[in-house]
C-alpha cells in the first residue's frame, strides 16, 4: 500500500469498503428499517385486535 498526499488515494487506499458510500446508504436504511418497523407494529396490533373485535362484535 502505498500512501500518497492525495487525500483522496490515501483514503481509497485506508479504506476498501468506502465509508463515503457507506455514509450516503445510511438515511435510506433507516427510513427502511422505520417502515419496516412500522409496519411490524401495524400488523401485531391488528392481529391481537381481531379477538377483542369478535368478542365485541358477539356482545352486540
Amino acid at each position: 500500500m502505498t500512501l500518497t498526499r492525495d487525500l483522496d488515494s490515501t483514503t481509497a487506499a485506508l479504506d476498501p469498503f468506502g465509508a463515503d458510500a457507506v455514509m450516503r446508504a445510511l438515511p435510506e436504511a433507516q427510513r427502511r428499517s422505520r417502515h419496516h418497523l412500522a409496519a411490524y407494529r401495524a400488523e401485531r396490533l391488528s392481529r391481537h385486535a381481531a379477538p377483542a373485535r369478535v368478542a365485541l362484535r358477539n356482545l352486540a
